[in-house]
């Protein structure tokens, strides 16, 4: 498997915008999958094929599926992106305190140079 890398900054905007718009798209997918009101479209005489609603229940458990997914995904998306912002914070605290800490350690051994006469 190949190396992923990403810029810190384009994470976070992965994060804040790109996630989070992926996942308002699959929301609003989903207030556009037909309900129950469509139930009629499917109406014929008893008799035929699969009675009088016709494949309408099938139609529906295929609509439910899609809808629980697209729901999941919405979810997972923000997570995702949630976590990823965490990640940036987090990855910018911990480079700023090793930062400070290598300051710190070089301005010491700076000084025991100057003390040893180096």
């Amino acid at each position: 498997m190949g190396e992923f890398t990403m810029e810190i900054g384009d994470l976070y905007k992965a994060g804040k915008v790109i996630l989070p718009t992926m996942a308002s798209h699959f929301r609003n997918a989903v207030e556009q999958i037909p309900g129950d009101e469509l139930e009629w479209v499917f109406r014929r005489p008893d008799g035929i094929g699969a009675g009088a609603t016709g494949p309408y229940h099938d139609w529906r458990r295929v609509m439910d599926v899609l809808e629980h997914a697209a729901n999941k995904t919405a979810v997972t998306l923000d997570d995702v992106g949630e976590a990823a912002v965490l990640h940036v914070k987090d990855t910018i605290k911990t480079e700023h305190v090793v930062s400070e800490t290598l300051k710190n350690r070089m301005k010491k051994l700076d000084r025991k140079a100057r003390e040893a006469g180096l």
